[in-house]
């Protein structure tokens, strides 16, 4: 059985940025190193995006928010 794979998006409130990485399989590290940040106090936020390429991804979330791709 494979893998389901998709693209997580992450905010970085703080700088006003975000990143897309994918496409992956496993979110947990991200989770990981979300709880961490917010634990020291920074605004950082992250999401799944159902299957789709990064470029994609990126581009509806450029369109739909007014942060710059880091």
């Amino acid at each position: 059985m494979t893998k389901r794979q998709f693209v997580v998006i992450v905010v970085d409130g703080d700088a006003g940025e975000f990143t897309v990485e994918g496409l992956i399989s496993d979110d947990r590290p991200w989770n990981s190193a979300v709880v961490n940040a917010k634990k020291i106090g920074c605004d950082i936020r992250f999401f799944g995006m159902r299957d789709l390429e990064p470029s994609v991804a990126a581009a509806e979330r450029q369109a739909s928010t007014a942060g710059d791709r880091a």
